[in-house]
């Protein structure tokens, strides 16, 4: 052969290897976006990623297309057919893919088409399969390609039935690029401040509680902050009788819902038969888009009548007059204030034993605090771990187990408790999962939701930071600092993307380091919190609990992120507590659950018990008593794969973790030492039968107590529809399958 022949064969060779190598490339990653629902990664410090199969599959058939074509001139048709293809397996796996995404797009428009077409493919790219195992192996090969071929056709159907992962996610207009570390693959849905949703069920508890005429009692929104009030429409009016002490007076909130073009609002006292007109004003100056707070002097005492009332002609709107209470000094209660940092690891603290310096400032502070070594949360991911905090129930007796599932109103929770106790409850928090909506603003009087926030050249974050959180939280101590109060705020500053303010950002380049900058920062401003309240005075009678929803894996156990495991990573969350009073530090080394909070809570400062809490008081082990080293449960209602169930069971020195405890067919265990094996990287089950019997024993029995308590508690399941906005909002950032409509969110 000529050299020149030669040379053009050695080149036509390398260039196929290289299509082949593309090929394979491209095949690995449609099957990751396929399998994992999308995926980001970083090569060499750049981002990588796909949430759809288009791209992945153009370059496919790009690249198997361009190497049949170096191959066309060679042999006959038979040579030409095989060589569509780099290996036979290629062919059947890309059959499938066309197969069995028409086979789910057959119900849309032009379904039938579409599934026609991508049927022949489908088959197309089988034959080529079969043809080449044929040829370049052995003709028994063909049994095991309609094997693979038919085995792989279920997972595949049902991962496609999932996600349309033949359009984006989101597009353009709704979407916004974050840059940097971990968000470069990030679109980040940025909702709009105005809700087609403005009011949920609301609580009539004090002054809301009397009776009147035109009134209703709901928990309205005026932007993002919702408050318990009296819609208030023209010619009706809300009375409420109370006792006046000296000194008292009247505060309430006060917005317009709707059009009140004229008219009147006032607010009148009736005491021993006379009337004081307290406030009056126009509807035409209060505003649709602020509260307005209003403080009243009474200037009398005893007991009396409150009228609110609404004088004008008929219109399509009403005066909200919100969380209106008879105000003096403050009555001699413990306050609480319970702050959740999402997605804090406690093995990420110095408290707790780490070696970076990411949290010099509440290192310090837990010189004056009670820190438990072992805290584990009751899920790993938000929702249900928080309907768990919010009520000491267990996820599966609550019912807070995907995206779609809510806080049912005949659920009692610990804010509730609070009012019922006289107390004034408020919640300030960052996390876009948590929307009164959903139910958990049930018991606030207050509850502002900060929105996701569009990130800026000076600060990337996509939430609104803790500096923002902690100026509200002064702001909203200052205005009910006079009364016994409950303080819900809720920090997003260690979830993803990682995006720590620069003078933080000293770790590393990874997505680890970056999640250590973003608690560096959250330790400093902690620290400023601290110091302002410290001086303020608020500490002299306020209990303080920092805690977290669930951690954050970061591929010890082989994914990122959260909600994918019941392992220590993403279960084992920081608990510490500061008192007023206490001078030195105590460990309490005796584990616990973030199932026992709200009962720890309630009774420090005071206030009614939930009745049907199933977590314990922590009270004596605040006062160095100890706790009671109780089994903890833990739940995961996987959406990769969907559907899937988890539970854990961590006892003594042992973590017990089954999947699908309720289907045989699916079952599989998990068994670890703690003491040997901390990292839980051993699974020693098959060594332990006789005690993974008997735990899988106290799973079922759990499973059965957590059935019957939510048929006792929730007699009718609160599921409210997932609207677009929020979905997208839901994929934005991670917490729903791409392409999704419903589903278990993370």
């Amino acid at each position: 052969m000529p050299d020149d022949k030669i040379e053009r064969a050695r080149e036509r060779g390398s260039l196929e290897t290289i299509l082949a190598a593309a090929a394979i490339a491209a095949l690995a990653n449609l099957w990751a976006v396929i399998l994992l629902g999308g995926y980001e990664a970083r090569l060499f410090g750049l981002p990588l990623g796909a949430r759809t199969v288009g791209w992945p599959l153009v370059i496919l058939v790009a690249a198997l297309a361009a190497r049949w074509a170096l191959r066309v001139k060679r042999g006959g048709l038979r040579d030409q057919l095989a060589g569509l293809v780099p290996l036979g397996p290629f062919a059947a796996l890309l059959g499938l893919v066309f197969f069995f995404t028409t086979v789910q797009s057959a119900a849309r428009p032009a379904g039938t088409a579409a599934y026609v077409v991508g049927a022949a493919l489908g088959v197309i790219a089988f034959l080529l399969a079969w043809m080449t195992y044929g040829r370049e192996y052995s003709k028994g090969a063909r049994a095991v390609v309609f094997v693979i071929y038919l085995a792989g056709s279920g997972g595949l159907a049902g991962a496609l039935g999932q996600v349309e992962l033949w359009k984006a996610p989101q597009s353009r207009a709704d979407a916004l690029q974050v840059s940097g570390e971990g968000a470069e693959a990030q679109k980040v849905y940025a909702p709009s401040p105005t809700s087609t949703v403005t009011s949920v069920q609301g609580e009539k508890s004090g002054l809301l509680a009397g009776g009147g005429s035109g009134v209703s009692v709901e928990k309205f929104a005026v932007g993002t902050d919702w408050r318990n009030a009296a819609a208030v429409s023209p010619e009706g009016f809300l009375s409420a009788k109370v006792s006046f002490a000296a000194n008292a007076r009247l505060d309430f909130s006060v917005a317009v819902r709707g059009e009140m073009p004229s008219g009147t609002a006032a607010v009148t006292v009736v005491i021993a038969g006379e009337q004081h007109k307290l406030w009056e004003t126009q509807t035409a100056k209060l505003s649709t888009s602020a509260w307005g707070d209003v403080s009243l002097p009474l200037g009398v005492t005893g007991d009396a009548e409150i009228v609110f009332e609404v004088n004008g002609p008929k219109a399509q709107g009403a005066v909200l007059f919100a969380n209106p209470r008879i105000a003096g000094e403050a009555a001699m209660k413990t306050n609480v204030i319970l702050l959740v940092e999402d997605t804090l690891r406690a093995d990420r603290l110095g408290v707790g034993g780490y070696q970076r310096p990411t949290s010099p400032q509440i290192d310090a502070l837990c010189r004056r605090a009670v820190v438990f070594d072992e805290c584990l949360a009751q899920a790993p991911w938000t929702i249900p771990s928080m309907g768990t905090i919010f009520t000491s129930l267990y996820p599966t007796a609550h019912g807070m187990v995907s995206a779609e599932k809510g806080l049912s109103p005949s659920l009692e929770t610990a804010a509730e408790a609070f009012q019922r106790g006289g107390f004034f409850t408020g919640a300030i928090q960052t996390n876009p999962n948590l929307t009164p909506e959903a139910g958990v603003a049930q018991g606030f009087d207050e509850y502002l939701l900060l929105p996701m926030r569009k990130p800026t050249a000076e600060d990337r974050s996509v939430y609104e930071r803790a500096g923002t959180a902690n100026a509200l939280v002064v702001s909203w101590l200052a205005r009910h600092a006079d009364a016994p109060f409950f303080l819900y705020v809720h920090y997003m500053d260690t979830h993803m993307p990682y995006v720590p303010p620069p003078a933080f950002d000293r770790f590393g380049p990874d997505p680890s380091s970056k999640y250590d900058g973003s608690l560096a920062y959250f330790s400093n401003e902690l620290g400023r919190l601290f110091a302002v309240l410290a001086a303020k005075g608020v500490l002299d009678n306020t209990v303080v609990v920092l805690t977290s929803d669930h951690g954050e894996q970061f591929w010890e156990h082989g994914a990122a992120r959260h909600g994918n495991c019941l392992h220590a990573e993403e279960m084992h969350v920081p608990l510490i507590a500061w008192t007023p009073g206490r001078k030195g530090a105590l460990r309490v080394p005796e584990r616990v659950g973030t199932i026992d909070i709200a009962p720890t809570l309630l009774d420090v400062a005071g206030a009614p018990a939930l009745a049907s809490a199933q977590g314990v008081s922590l009270g004596p082990a605040l006062e160095g008593q100890g706790a009671h080293a109780l089994p903890q449960f833990g739940e995961l209602l996987a959406y990769k794969p969907v559907g899937e169930f988890h539970v854990s069971l961590t006892r003594d020195n042992w973590r017990f973790i089954i999947a699908n405890p309720t289907n045989d067919w699916m079952i599989r265990y998990e068994l670890y030492d703690l003491g040997a094996d901390k990292g839980e990287y051993v699974n020693v089950a098959s060594r332990n039968q006789a005690l993974v019997v008997a735990m899988k024993g106290e799973v079922d029995a759990y499973l059965a107590r957590q059935k019957d308590q939510h048929a006792r508690l929730v007699p009718q399941e609160f599921v409210f529809p997932l609207s677009q906005e929020r979905m997208r909002m839901l994929r934005a950032i991670g917490y729903l399958n791409p392409g999704a409509d419903t589903g278990t969110a993370k």
